[in-house]
């Protein structure tokens, strides 16, 4: 009996050295090493699309996104376009910069030269913060076409496309206008409903941003418009379902690309005769102007206009403001002003 348990004790022990040589075998390399080889492939991937990428970069998860193209070179040079508001005062502007992958625990993309396109941001401005924005990224995912990172301080999630070789970067840009013309170009404070089934949530739309209410909390939902249509950071609620929205052929709704059944569209309508007021009650101060402002106000004051131009008057400017203080007994009251150009 003794030799059947010694020969048995063998045989495990045995057995456990096999085990123990697979597992050391399960990885090439140290962790080191294979960090490095998993940096040089981003290197690789990086500078194999010849002309570039197009990088979907929200600064922080709730902020309003941007998107850059960038052309990566084996010199450590980028080329990165803009064209937004921020950076390069809504003109289509290019700058060259540097980038390198560094070693930080994981890979990390870094635009360590400052680029006044991009870079600014990641800077601090008169209040210390800025946009909350990051110039180096982790980099979560790597394929051919596709690129997934995360800020190192926003914590935001990154996207890089690979571009087609035939594509003209200025005329993406263009695309984007085109698209921002159709639906977003002087809407801010624009009312939306969110359809989803049954669902419907009321959303606000300022500068790139949606948000609602849940209860007395206050949501917010960062957007990039592309030439293609609306991007999400994240759908409300917070999932990856539906984040692309598309223009519909009626171009009276943004579309999900993945459910037709969720969808994006204006809750104004103009045909109310008690949309003045209603539009009052709905925002604390706004202001229309002839040539900037949405729609459907638009449309609104022209009826207005038909009505008092039988008086010889034109209607090009109104203005409205509530504004909330307290009286000598500490309540709250309202002072309504009212103003009109014509």
């Amino acid at each position: 009996m003794k030799k059947i348990a010694i020969y048995l004790l063998m045989v495990f022990v045995g057995l456990g050295f096999v085990s123990c040589r697979e597992e050391e075998n399960l990885f090439e390399g140290t962790p080191s090493e294979r960090l490095h080889k998993y940096m040089h492939e981003i290197e690789q991937n990086l500078v194999a699309a010849s002309n570039g990428w197009e990088m979907l970069y929200f600064p922080t998860p709730e902020s309003q996104g941007y998107v850059f193209l960038a052309r990566f070179k084996e010199d450590g040079t980028v080329t990165i376009a803009a064209k937004n508001r921020t950076s390069s005062n809504s003109q289509y502007k290019e700058e060259t910069s540097l980038w390198d992958i560094d070693a930080n625990q994981s890979a990390v993309l870094t635009f360590h030269s400052y680029n006044d396109l991009f870079n600014i941001f990641a800077s601090p401005l008169d209040d210390g913060i800025g946009y909350g924005g990051d110039y180096e990224f982790m980099v979560l995912k790597n394929t051919a076409n596709w690129i997934k990172m995360k800020g190192k301080k926003s914590a935001a999630y990154i996207e890089m496309n690979r571009l087609e070789d035939d594509l003209v970067w200025e005329r993406y840009y263009d695309n984007i206008d085109k698209f921002e013309q159709l639906t977003f170009a002087g809407n801010n404070g624009i009312e939306m409903l969110y359809t989803a089934g049954d669902s419907v949530l009321h959303l606000t739309y300022e500068n790139g941003v949606f948000s609602y209410k849940i209860g007395d909390s206050a949501v917010y939902r960062g957007t990039i418009i592309t030439p293609q249509g609306l991007r999400f950071y994240s759908s409300a609620p917070d999932t990856e379902e539906a984040r692309d929205f598309v223009l519909n052929d009626a171009m009276n709704q943004l579309v999900c690309t993945t459910n037709p059944n969720v969808y994006l569209y204006s809750a104004y309508d103009e045909n109310r005769e008690d949309y003045m007021m209603w539009k009052f009650d709905k925002k604390a101060r706004w202001k229309y102007v002839a040539d900037g402002s949405d729609i459907q106000t638009q449309a609104a004051v022209n009826k207005l206009n038909q009505k008092v131009q039988a008086k010889g008057a034109t209607i090009n400017k109104i203005a409205f403001e509530k504004i909330a203080s307290l009286n000598a007994k500490g309540a709250k009251q309202f002072t309504y002003t009212l103003y009109i150009s014509y």
